[in-house]
């Protein structure tokens, strides 16, 4: 009995996961064939909800995470583990930035500095925390201000 319950529980959030890939299907088809303005290695964070857990969850892959900025969208991409992987394209039109510090799992622990990234992936919004390692904060700054990612300020 408890085979099938765990066996149900795998299945549904299998079927939850395809259905938010085929979701964001349209504009991460869309975002990657856009031109590629700039790209650096980084430490990308998204803020899991729902079935996919609570909290901050790294993006991992041994050769790194990379985050791509394209003319109209943002890439958080770990190679060919992309595909399990929701949420990990935001389109620029509408998306927002600000800087901040960021520990392990959200607390104060171990914070780094971080762009914040609030957006939409093509299902619902989204909130990244992106730390260059490739090159500098300033860097990754004006790259998405040139594709037009609007600077806020949350606290206001």
């Amino acid at each position: 009995m408890f085979a099938v319950a765990v066996l149900t529980v795998l299945a549904l959030a299998f079927g939850l996961q395809v259905r938010r890939r085929r979701q964001e299907a349209p504009l991460r088809d869309w975002i990657a064939g856009q031109p590629v303005v700039f790209e650096t290695r980084a430490l990308v964070r998204i803020l899991a909800s729902g079935l996919e857990g609570s909290g901050w969850v790294t993006l991992k892959n041994p050769a790194g995470a990379r985050l791509v900025v394209h003319m109209g969208g943002l890439e958080a991409s770990i190679g060919s583990a992309n595909v399990l992987v929701s949420g990990n394209f935001m389109r620029t039109s509408d998306a927002t930035m600000w800087r901040d510090r960021l520990g392990w799992q959200g607390t104060a622990l171990g914070r780094q500095e971080c762009i914040r990234l609030h957006g939409f992936d093509g299902h619902r919004a989204r909130d990244w925390a992106v730390t260059p390692r490739g090159s500098s904060i300033e860097e990754v700054w004006q790259a998405l201000l040139g594709v037009g990612v609007k600077p806020s300020n949350p606290a206001a």
